[in-house]
């Protein structure tokens, strides 16, 4: 009597947080989340330092198109899903132009605090994750350990230590720039379970340009993540009674 062989598994099985392409892929959403960041920083600091620029865009009706600009791409179909859909190129282009958009945005929304407080921790953020990446390349670390993100934290503590001390900021910024950098650093690693099981089904079993869609799509989860938190606590903690000039 010949035995029945077993049915067979569909569910692909979890990955380990060792593996090297998860690792890779990993390494990937920091670094473009980074540079999402870096642009947003850039933008919003240019526009807080140039007044001919600012006065531009924060004139009427411009204020309304440039604070609600980024609500346009959702509606022309730029999501975290379609992003995992799109070709690499295009995707790319369309999260860097996003990203900048949103630098004018967010100039928007803190109209009234300090010039260097919204581009700094954008900046502060994009370090922190860039430092990450690097620290996984180089010394072949798994970025889904816990000591990881305690690196990461400590990344971003010691940077937003250095960058108030530049700009000799009060303490009440020394208190909500570490808050954020704790409570965000607390979201990734929670988010890092999303990142192993979208690459775990997705990702693994493309080729290289899907793995880099997918890439940037979560890498657009977390930017998006950041910048409601960013909005969140600083809308609160670093409002200027004193218009700017």
């Amino acid at each position: 009597m010949t035995k029945k062989p077993p049915p067979a598994d569909t569910a692909p099985a979890m990955l380990s947080d060792s593996d090297p392409g998860l690792q890779n892929f990993m390494r990937h959403v920091y670094a473009t989340m980074s540079f999402g960041l870096v642009i947003t920083g850039s933008i919003a600091f240019l526009v807080s330092h140039m007044p001919a620029v600012s006065s531009f865009f924060f004139s009427f009706p411009m204020f309304l198109v440039t604070l609600f600009a980024p609500v346009g791409f959702a509606f022309l179909g730029f999501t975290p899903e379609r992003a995992a859909e799109m070709e690499v190129a295009k995707v790319s282009f369309i999260f860097a132009a996003y990203s900048a958009v949103m630098g004018l945005s967010v100039s928007c929304l803190f109209w009234f605090i300090s010039h260097d407080s919204v581009a700094h921790m954008f900046f502060v953020t994009a370090a922190m994750f860039f430092a990450t990446s690097y620290y996984g390349e180089a010394l072949k670390r798994n970025l889904g350990d816990t000591l990881s993100f305690f690196v990461m934290a400590g990344i971003g503590l010691l940077l937003t230590l250095l960058a108030n001390v530049i700009l000799h900021a009060p303490m009440s910024h020394y208190i909500f720039s570490g808050l954020c950098v704790l409570v965000f650093t607390g979201i990734a690693f929670c988010e890092n379970r999303v990142l192993k099981n979208a690459y775990n089904q997705l990702g693994r079993t493309g080729g290289k340009g899907s793995k880099e869609r997918l890439g940037i799509a979560c890498a657009l989860v977390f930017y998006l993540t950041f910048v409601g938190l960013f909005q969140s606590l600083f809308s609160g903690a670093f409002v200027n009674r004193q218009p700017r000039r």
